[in-house]
């Protein structure tokens, strides 16, 4: 079975437009959500999606919520950019020192794996707050095989996240794996709810409920 997949933003891999920020980056919350709302509905697609990866590269963990939704958009090339948004976001949503240390715990990888995830377990430990670490420890525990581990990873990172929908197709993953495919069909359903076209968790669905697999917005 193929785990969940494993992202990782390079720092210097940034965008040509990230070095001009949406003008409303730094606004509050509500503002930045009536703004968007009205810059996005004005734009084309091209542009649509500029704007969303440069909030990715800009916004902070609190402000995924304003980008969520449009995972659900009708048109697939704006949701696939919403979701790189999103992981750039999670990527970068601890400390400073702590997205260095996750950064540095994934460069061990494919090498020496049990050394990558004895720093991330040590990362969890310090900054037990930051939910994307513990989404990195459950995906590492999983190609390990330490089910329980992974399981437990993925359900801190969700409760710190509730938008996570990688650790609710991570968790479904376990579940699968243990053979409770009625849990890991509840997992892979709230994991679509959020993200609709994740296709390793609607052919895992498939797989554990022997249901239809839900239809794309």
């Amino acid at each position: 079975m193929n785990w969940p997949q494993r992202h990782r933003r390079e720092d210097d891999e940034l965008p040509a437009y990230a070095a001009d920020p949406p003008d409303f980056a730094f606004e509050s919350s509500d503002d930045r959500a009536a703004r968007l709302r009205a810059r996005l509905g004005s734009l084309d697609e091209a542009d649509a999606s500029a704007l969303i990866s440069a909030l990715g590269d800009y916004a902070q963990l609190s402000d995924a919520s304003l980008i969520v939704p449009l995972l659900h958009h009708n048109s697939p090339a704006i949701a696939a950019v919403v979701e790189e948004a999103l992981w750039s976001i999670w990527l970068r949503s601890g400390s400073p020192a702590a997205n260095r240390a996750l950064a540095a715990a994934l460069d061990l990888l494919p090498a020496a794996p049990f050394d990558a995830l004895a720093a991330i377990r040590a990362l969890c430990a310090d900054e037990p707050t930051f939910a994307e670490a513990h989404h990195q420890r459950g995906l590492l525990a999983c190609e390990l095989e330490l089910h329980d581990e992974a399981a437990a990873a993925f359900e801190t990172a969700y409760a710190l996240n509730p938008l996570h929908f990688g650790a609710l197709t991570g968790l479904g993953t376990v579940w699968a794996c243990r053979g409770d495919f009625a849990a890991a069909a509840a997992a892979f359903r709230d994991s679509l709810a959020i993200n609709p076209r994740q296709e390793l968790a609607r052919q895992f669905l498939a797989l554990a409920a022997h249901a239809p697999i839900p239809n794309l917005p």
